[in-house]
């Protein structure tokens, strides 16, 4: 609605890279200012006196210190290579030009964030051992710019809020209640969008075993044509785990592959949530049973399989790293580990009374439940924990899917096609 005005105080005369960074910037902010049609103006400053310098501390850009060489001698100069957005009354600021790589992904995020009215919000179910936001640093750190994260308590009747414009079902560890399962429904039954991001196997590194986890989620998945199996996919292409071992009394450790890491790079060239991804680790992983997603009149998509050297454990979960595998263990190939599924849901309480729970003094719903949702979407994963900060590493792909998939859901596909 109105002008976006950019000043960049850069330091000129740097040497490289930072002389690079420079021009990148100024390539970008030209193209951004002819595809604005008049709606985006920008200057470079360069804070060489005392004033220029003070200005730009004063718009939030602090100085850094970088090499030069001068007179065949390094010295260390402090310079300015930051970006101030300006929109109506607000502002915001990247302080440093420090990756080229991602300077497109930043100036069209913080374009956005600027220029939009209210940020969106993204709910995570809680009350069913999920784990907290706080756990989700790296996520946060991600998402918290664009989006408002908030905990979703669906517990005693509360239905989720009508203004969450995507909800996270992410690694519960104890069954949903019915009442609770309803409120997820109804919720997209009204037209939300939903991750399912589930364990089916609680599965312990440490312990070396792994039992069946029932959350209570396989009617409603069903319901929306998807099955979480109740396995383990194996692949030969894996992430390491360290061991520690003793010998001649000394403690040695290693890196060794462990199939139940699957080091994903199979993915679907047609969907923006994954194309551009390169590898996403997963943590114990289940396959997906997409099948039934046809007759129900959905349209249901892989977005991420295992490579073509994999297998699936079921039954007894028990895992030793140093165990040796025999090939015979890795017939199958392209396994499903995530989909997306797309169109007109029929609710799983469709002709049913609502559930209520009388235990937890919990408000029976005015009306009967609303049998079919309009065109919306979901994701399923069969691993809740590829995003979590202790599971992820430094595996900037699988951060970069949870966003893509939180973007995808709320339909806001710009920025996916960039962050990658």
């Amino acid at each position: 609605d109105d002008k976006v005005t950019i000043k960049a105080y850069f330091t000129e005369d740097l040497p490289s890279p930072y002389n690079n960074h420079r021009r990148l910037l100024l390539d970008q902010l030209n193209e951004y200012r002819a595809y604005a049609k008049g709606n985006l103006q920008f200057e470079f400053i360069d804070p060489v006196d005392e004033k220029g310098k003070m200005e730009a501390q004063q718009q939030g850009i602090a100085p850094v210190q970088v090499q030069v060489v001068k007179e065949d001698k390094f010295e260390v100069k402090q310079a300015f290579m930051g970006v101030v957005f300006l929109y109506e009354d607000r502002k915001e600021v990247i302080p440093v030009v420090q990756n080229p790589a991602t300077l497109e992904y930043e100036i069209s995020s913080t374009i956005k964030r600027l220029t939009n009215r209210t940020q969106k919000k993204i709910g995570f179910l809680a009350g069913h051992g999920e784990p907290g936001l706080q756990e989700l640093r790296r996520v946060q750190e991600m998402l918290r710019r664009q989006y408002e994260l908030t905990p979703v308590d669906v517990s005693k009747g509360k239905s989720v809020p009508s203004d969450i414009a995507a909800l996270v079902v992410m690694a519960p560890t104890t069954p949903l209640p019915e009442t609770d399962k309803y409120q997820i429904d109804q919720y997209i039954m009204s037209g939300g969008r939903a991750a399912f991001l589930i364990n089916r196997i609680d599965a312990n590194l440490q312990n070396q075993y792994g039992r069946p986890l029932d959350v209570n989620t396989d009617d409603l998945l069903h319901q929306y044509g998807v099955r979480i199996n109740q396995d383990l996919v194996r692949d030969l292409q894996c992430a390491s785990v360290t061991i520690v071992q003793q010998q001649f009394g000394f403690s040695m450790q290693s890196q060794v592959p462990f199939p139940y890491l699957p080091l994903v790079s199979n993915f679907s060239k047609n969907s923006v949530m994954v194309k551009d991804l390169q590898s996403l680790v997963l943590f114990f992983g289940s396959s997906l049973d997409t099948t039934g997603a046809a007759a129900k009149g959905l349209r249901a998509e892989i977005l991420a399989t295992s490579s073509k050297e994999a297998g699936r454990q079921t039954g007894m979960f028990a895992f030793d790293p140093l165990r040796r595998y025999t090939q015979e263990e890795f017939q199958e190939k392209e396994i499903p580990l995530a989909a997306s599924i797309e169109g007109k849901f029929t609710s799983l309480y469709a002709g049913k009374s609502a559930p209520v729970d009388t235990a937890a003094d919990a408000i029976a719903p005015a009306s009967a439940p609303v049998a079919s949702s309009p065109e919306t979407r979901i994701v399923v994963v069969g691993d809740g924990d590829f995003a979590r900060d202790q599971y992820m590493g430094g595996s900037k792909d699988n951060l970069s899917f949870f966003a893509n998939v939180i973007d995808y859901l709320v339909d806001d596909a710009g920025l996916i096609t960039i962050r990658s």
